[in-house]
């Protein structure tokens, strides 16, 4: 009969294999304790090199998102069962399969780092050349632009793993909120990166840098050196983060996890230096050019991901997929004809070119619809529907949705002889704001006026708009009326009663010319709320 050490070196299963033996008669076959070891796919091709000393192991490529969705128990239908060993790129993960009762049991919360490797701005060798004497180095912040744009910048195009399913663009996110500054401003900052890394969030970089246009790929140290020196790596100048490949036993049987731990010995002994990667504690792989663009001494370090804080960008970041849905209602009752004062502008043209700004530089994933109000505008409505509530990038040319909100508010004008029906056209906007009202997403109605209800024909009191409101306002899909009152004539105290009914705010300002104040903190808001939002020290 062959020796069982021979029995165990010859039935290494390669379909990238590796090894591990027990004299447990559970789960066990010719001596072996099956093991099922999910890898993040760039790690498979130097795991291939374990033999010996084990047996009944295998290796298998699995994104890290999916694995973690499979042990936290959230996936219906996960297509492959739960691994007895799960080695993920980084340790970002472990929260997201932690997030359960199920996951916590199975995963611990800290793992062996195999390997590692920091993320970079890799550059194709061509642009790289061209690149060189550009006194601009790549640098986080370039990422924390001081307003929302939907247009491209200048120079090659930005290329950023989606957050939502790679732990290297789950890294840029935590690397921006880490420079985004301190307080309201630096949430203000924050928020803004987060729309712009969205706009840039790609499927796959490599994909993205064979684009004509010339583009640079956030990416692993590794996978610039996986290229064969197609991509020069570029390091940020503030510093980054690493990915660090934790070994996690991810099994309670108890015959596994010692065959788990016999193999975590077997693993740590495989050069992964060869395959592009540095050690655990960040030593670079032997005989590296220079030209590459890597550094051997790393490049700095950002401070470590703080657990609570990252579960505050995920929960964000998945917010900013969603976008938002606002109705902004404009008066346009005569007194907004008056001058800004000190000014010859009057105040429906500085508001309305705040308005058109945020119009234009909103992303196309935000719905926005407007209407605009005084008395008897349409028929006994004192409102008037100009746009509906579409997505800003909806349609297509010159008839995109963002084009006709322009032309619209462009157009608008003080209607001479009406009055302020400023009541019933609140109830109304959260009316049609909660009539399709989207789950997950901010739904506003954002109310723009100079003065206080002034409505000879009737309507609405404030006691039965604040009964009306607060009746129908529901906590578990909820709506909020944000107003921005400007002007000398505001009577500040019933609007805020208002905004308090539906969890709103009140803006007051002298100058319509601040507008832009409101749209930055709206965008907070849309994002996070309170404690929910991973503010910096």
């Amino acid at each position: 009969m062959m020796p069982r050490s021979l029995l165990c070196a010859t039935t290494v299963l390669l379909m990238a294999g590796a090894v591990a033996c027990s004299s447990s008669p559970k789960g066990v076959k010719d001596g072996c304790v099956k093991l099922r070891v999910a890898v993040s796919p760039e790690l498979l091709a130097p795991l291939k090199a374990v033999s010996g000393s084990a047996c009944g192991v295998t290796f298998a490529a699995q994104p890290p998102g999916k694995v973690a969705d499979v042990l936290a128990g959230t996936l219906e239908n996960p297509g492959l069962p739960a691994p007895d060993v799960w080695i993920p790129d980084s340790s970002l993960w472990i929260a997201t399969a932690r997030r359960t009762d199920e996951g916590a049991q199975l995963v611990p919360a800290k793992g062996t780092s195999l390997a590692s490797s920091p993320i970079v701005w890799g550059v194709p060798a061509a642009l790289a050349v061209k690149m060189a004497s550009s006194p601009q180095k790549p640098a986080w912040r370039m990422l924390l632009p001081a307003k929302v744009s939907n247009t491209a910048a200048a120079g090659p195009a930005l290329a950023i793993p989606d957050p939502g399913t790679s732990a290297t663009g789950l890294s840029t996110l935590i690397a921006t909120q880490q420079l985004s500054g301190t307080g309201k401003a630096g949430l203000q900052r924050y928020a803004t990166a987060l729309l712009a890394v969205r706009s840039l969030a790609v499927k796959d970089v490599g994909t993205a840098l064979k684009s004509p246009k010339p583009t640079i790929g956030i990416m692993s140290e590794q996978a610039a050196l996986a290229s064969g020196g197609k991509i020069i790596v570029a390091n940020p100048v503030e510093g980054t983060l690493s990915l660090d490949y934790p070994y996690l036993v991810t099994t309670g049987d108890e015959a596994k996890r010692k065959a788990a731990e016999t193999l975590l010995g077997t693993v740590r002994k495989v050069d992964f230096g060869k395959a592009g990667f540095r050690t655990a504690a960040g030593r670079a792989p032997a005989g590296v050019s220079p030209l590459t663009g890597i550094d051997a001494k790393g490049p700095k370090r950002l401070a470590a991901p703080d657990p609570e804080k990252t579960a505050k960008i995920r929960k964000i970041w998945n917010r900013v997929q969603l976008g938002a849905r606002l109705l902004e209602v404009l008066d346009v009752s005569p007194s907004m004809a008056q001058n800004v004062p000190g000014t010859t502008t009057a105040r429906i043209a500085a508001l309305t070119r705040q308005i058109r700004e945020g119009f234009v530089l909103s992303p196309d994933f935000v719905s926005i619809g407007l209407w605009e109000f005084s008395t008897r505008l349409d028929g006994r409505r004192h409102y008037r529907e100009l746009a509906p509530i579409r997505k800003l990038g909806a349609g297509s040319g010159a008839s995109k949705h963002r084009d006709l909100l322009v032309r619209k508010i462009d157009a608008a004008r003080p209607v001479q002889g009406s009055y302020t029906g400023l009541y019933d056209t609140i109830l109304a906007a959260y009316r049609e704001v909660k009539r399709a009202y989207q789950p997950d997403v901010y739904n506003t109605a954002l109310i723009f006026t100079d003065g206080m209800n002034q409505n000879p024909y009737g309507g609405l009191s404030l006691a039965r708009l604040l009964k009306t409101l607060k009746a129908e306002y529901d906590r578990t899909a909820p709506v909020s009326v944000v107003i921005g009152a400007y002007g000398p004539d505001i009577d500040e105290e019933p609007l805020r009663r208002i905004a308090a009914a539906t969890n709103g705010q009140v803006y007051v300002s002298k100058d319509a010319r601040q507008t832009q104040r409101i749209f930055q903190d709206l965008l907070v808001r849309m994002l996070c709320d309170g404690t929910d939002c991973p503010s910096n020290p």
